[in-house]
């Protein structure tokens, strides 16, 4: 039996989330194997690591034997090796036949989706101007490099796909994916909500709750990422009328000066004659508004709205800070 391995490499805000909550409890009506006993975010994290990059893949080599195509899936593999990646394959599952898929979003609404989520989790208080400038941000969507080192490491066992809604069957990466893998459109299907990206007020309502919390040591800051990614499930199964997030035209320059270059080299490497990444830049100059939206909670929320999270934040950051506390809220709520 020919044994398959695909993997799934993210990226952040790629539709990740609900790729793998179909995945999670329905992979076998598509011919495919979920690993639950493994952790992909391990997976992910132990690349870097010898002894435990042998450890978790060769415990996925034996939870996959048998069966014919495994999937696993991560947005960690973003920070990962692939050289590192490589070795694992070449050493722990030397028999198997391996595809990677990775989802890239254009610069800008990558951008904005990843300051939302970085604000909700409570990961940074700042503005999408200053989330430009922090270097984090800029060498996660410098994607030419990034990528060009998978293509490098895996040739065209490698693909990069466009996330573009309006390009998917039924506007559905879900259903792109599983087209990806199995050579079928699977149809119409009952989609979780995943991860959305939250509005404008639903921002300032997780912002003035981590205003709240205030500062923490540093061993309880993994327990507030818990705490606001619960914050945002909470938020999306409770949907309201919202106003998305935009780049003004001070922000979409500076993000076209910033990407440019970056963006045509990504669609030479993997979408040419296309050029959908410079297009994507050249659309969100021209649909820019001209002045930028404001993100102090104050603009957004009631007066009794600020209050209530000011009083669930303090109340959260004093369990967060007492012995145990982080360590026990983060075994509560995380995923």
């Amino acid at each position: 039996m020919t044994t398959e391995l695909i993997c799934h490499l993210g990226d952040f805000r790629t539709g990740s989330t609900a790729i793998q909550s179909v995945l999670r409890g329905r992979a076998e009506e598509f011919g495919l194997f979920w690993p639950d006993g493994a952790n992909h975010v391990v997976l992910a994290q132990s690349l870097a690591d010898a002894g435990a990059r042998d450890h978790h893949w060769r415990a996925l080599a034996r939870a996959m034997a048998g069966q014919p195509r495994t999937v696993i899936s991560a947005e960690h593999f973003e920070f990962a090796d692939p050289d590192h990646l490589a070795r694992a394959l070449e050493t722990c599952l030397p028999e198997v036949s391996v595809r990677l898929v990775a989802y890239v979003r254009p610069h800008g609404p990558a951008l904005l989706a990843r300051f939302a989520e970085s604000v909700k989790i409570g990961n940074f208080d700042g503005t999408p101007e200053a989330y430009l400038d922090w270097p984090q941000t800029r060498w996660r969507l410098s994607y030419a490099a990034r990528f060009g080192r998978w293509r490098a490491a895996f040739g065209d066992r490698f693909t990069l796909a466009l996330y573009d809604r309006s390009a998917f069957p039924g506007g559905s990466v879900v259903r792109d994916f599983l087209s990806r893998v199995t050579g079928t459109d699977p149809g119409e299907m009952q989609v979780p909500q995943g991860n959305p990206t939250p509005g404008l007020a639903d921002l300032a309502l997780a912002r003035a709750f981590h205003h709240a919390i205030g500062d923490l040591p540093e061993e309880a800051r993994p327990a507030r990422w818990t705490l606001g990614r619960h914050l945002g499930r909470l938020i999306a199964a409770l949907p309201r009328p919202d106003i998305p997030l935009v780049a003004d035209r001070a922000l979409a320059a500076r993000i076209a000066d910033r990407f440019g270059a970056d963006a045509r080299a990504l669609d030479a490497e993997f979408f040419a004659p296309a050029t959908p990444m410079a297009d994507a830049l050249d659309r969100l100059a021209q649909e820019a508004p001209e002045l930028p939206q404001s993100f102090d909670p104050a603009d957004h929320l009631s007066e009794d709205a600020l209050r209530l999270a000011a009083l669930w934040g303090q109340m959260i950051g004093d369990g967060l800070r007492r012995p145990g506390g982080a360590e026990m809220l983060n075994g509560l709520y995380h995923e």
